[in-house]
Protein backbone atom coordinates (compact mmCIF):
# COMPACT_ATOMS: atom_id res chain seq x y z
CA UNK A 1 0.00 0.00 0.00
CA UNK A 2 1.03 3.68 -0.87
CA UNK A 3 0.34 7.30 -0.63
CA UNK A 4 0.68 9.87 -3.09
CA UNK A 5 0.95 13.37 -2.64
CA UNK A 6 -2.90 13.62 -3.53
CA UNK A 7 -3.92 11.56 -0.90
CA UNK A 8 -5.39 9.09 -2.72
CA UNK A 9 -4.48 5.04 -1.08
CA UNK A 10 -2.97 3.21 -4.09
CA UNK A 11 -3.02 -0.48 -3.48
CA UNK A 12 -1.49 -3.75 -5.16
CA UNK A 13 -2.83 -7.51 -5.00
CA UNK A 14 -2.04 -10.37 -6.26
CA UNK A 15 -5.29 -11.14 -7.81
CA UNK A 16 -5.76 -14.51 -4.98
CA UNK A 17 -2.51 -16.13 -6.64
CA UNK A 18 0.32 -17.62 -4.78
CA UNK A 19 4.22 -17.25 -6.00
CA UNK A 20 5.11 -19.58 -8.18
CA UNK A 21 2.88 -18.98 -11.06
CA UNK A 22 4.72 -17.33 -14.60
CA UNK A 23 1.71 -15.91 -16.77
CA UNK A 24 0.61 -12.19 -15.79
CA UNK A 25 -2.40 -11.78 -14.15
CA UNK A 26 -5.45 -10.47 -16.08
CA UNK A 27 -7.37 -8.10 -13.83
CA UNK A 28 -6.22 -4.83 -12.41
CA UNK A 29 -3.90 -5.36 -9.81
CA UNK A 30 -3.31 -1.90 -8.74
CA UNK A 31 -7.13 0.07 -7.22
CA UNK A 32 -6.61 3.80 -6.38
CA UNK A 33 -9.26 4.79 -3.78
CA UNK A 34 -10.43 8.35 -2.28
CA UNK A 35 -9.09 8.49 1.45
CA UNK A 36 -12.07 10.00 2.86
CA UNK A 37 -15.15 8.04 1.06
CA UNK A 38 -13.12 4.62 0.30
CA UNK A 39 -14.09 5.43 -3.44
CA UNK A 40 -12.28 3.00 -6.23
CA UNK A 41 -10.95 6.06 -8.41
CA UNK A 42 -8.82 3.81 -10.75
CA UNK A 43 -8.04 0.22 -11.73
CA UNK A 44 -5.13 -0.77 -13.91
CA UNK A 45 -2.14 -3.24 -14.08
CA UNK A 46 -4.18 -6.07 -15.99
CA UNK A 47 -1.75 -7.83 -17.78
CA UNK A 48 1.53 -6.79 -16.38
CA UNK A 49 2.12 -7.93 -13.21
CA UNK A 50 2.59 -11.54 -12.55
CA UNK A 51 3.39 -11.33 -8.89
CA UNK A 52 3.18 -7.74 -7.34
CA UNK A 53 4.75 -7.55 -3.95
CA UNK A 54 5.79 -4.06 -3.15
CA UNK A 55 4.61 -0.33 -4.46
CA UNK A 56 5.71 3.07 -3.51
CA UNK A 57 4.67 6.44 -4.68
CA UNK A 58 8.01 8.60 -4.86
CA UNK A 59 8.06 13.00 -4.64
CA UNK A 60 7.45 12.98 -8.22
CA UNK A 61 4.04 10.96 -8.64
CA UNK A 62 5.48 8.05 -10.28
CA UNK A 63 4.45 4.73 -8.74
CA UNK A 64 7.37 1.75 -8.65
CA UNK A 65 5.89 -1.89 -8.37
CA UNK A 66 8.07 -5.07 -8.10
CA UNK A 67 7.21 -8.08 -9.31
CA UNK A 68 8.98 -11.00 -7.42
CA UNK A 69 8.39 -13.84 -9.92
CA UNK A 70 9.33 -11.74 -12.98
CA UNK A 71 12.66 -9.79 -10.78
CA UNK A 72 11.29 -6.79 -12.72
CA UNK A 73 11.16 -3.15 -10.62
CA UNK A 74 8.14 -1.46 -12.70
CA UNK A 75 8.28 2.95 -13.25
CA UNK A 76 4.44 3.79 -13.48
CA UNK A 77 2.73 6.91 -14.49
CA UNK A 78 0.07 7.97 -12.19
CA UNK A 79 -2.33 6.19 -14.76
CA UNK A 80 -0.43 3.28 -14.86
CA UNK A 81 1.40 4.04 -17.97
CA UNK A 82 4.63 1.83 -17.94
CA UNK A 83 7.69 4.47 -18.24
CA UNK A 84 10.73 2.09 -16.99
CA UNK A 85 11.67 -1.65 -16.02
CA UNK A 86 14.79 -2.39 -14.37
CA UNK A 87 16.18 -6.16 -14.25
CA UNK A 88 15.92 -9.13 -16.00
CA UNK A 89 13.12 -11.34 -16.76
CA UNK A 90 13.92 -14.97 -16.00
Amino acid sequence: MAVDARGRVLVSHAAGRTSGNDTPISEPTILVFDPETGELLDAWGEGLFVYPHGIEVDRNGFVWVTDSEQNLVFKLTAEGDVIMTLGEAP
